[in-house]
């Protein structure tokens, strides 16, 4: 019985907790495995600027590199998601948010491809590997852009 009652409690207890939070409309946009509240880095905009140039120089350099043979694909992966996080958290709107996951999504993409070539040619050692993350990262930026509501471009 008491068992019963505690259970009863904590129910209602989360619920109250869950059902409380706020949603600011202008810029909730579903995006389960980000970690930042879309429009929560646009308090400073020099600093969301500044970040945002250093996130999208960080993803930039390990694309090159990965054109070099110097990195391999699991380090672009997360740089890509980095600014994506970034872009959706200093968005102002759904749209802007969405746009971010849209540029994520074709970043993944074209990372799928460029590896599905250098692999055709024998230039990525790390083989399946190296195709399967590809092809999870892809995947994953496509889930994210979807459940924001957004269109995947074919």
């Amino acid at each position: 019985m008491r068992i019963t009652l505690f259970v009863a409690i904590g129910i209602v207890l989360v619920c109250g907790i869950v059902f409380s939070q706020s949603v600011d409309e202008a810029t909730s946009v579903t995006h389960p495995y980000t970690s930042l509240t879309p429009g929560a880095l646009r308090v400073d905009p020099a600093r969301t600027k500044a970040l945002v140039e250093a996130a999208a120089k960080t993803y930039e350099e390990s694309r090159v590199l990965l054109e070099a043979g110097s990195a391999v694909p699991h380090d672009i992966f997360p740089a890509s998601k980095r600014l994506m996080e970034i872009e959706v958290g200093s968005a102002k709107n759904k749209n802007e948010a969405r746009v971010a996951l849209a540029n994520h999504a074709s970043r993944m993409n074209e990372l799928r491809k460029k590896i599905e070539a250098m692999m055709a040619v024998g230039v990525i050692v790390g083989g399946q590997r190296d195709l399967h993350y590809a092809q999870y990262a892809a995947i994953e930026a496509e889930i994210l852009l979807l459940n924001a509501g957004g269109r995947l471009d074919d």
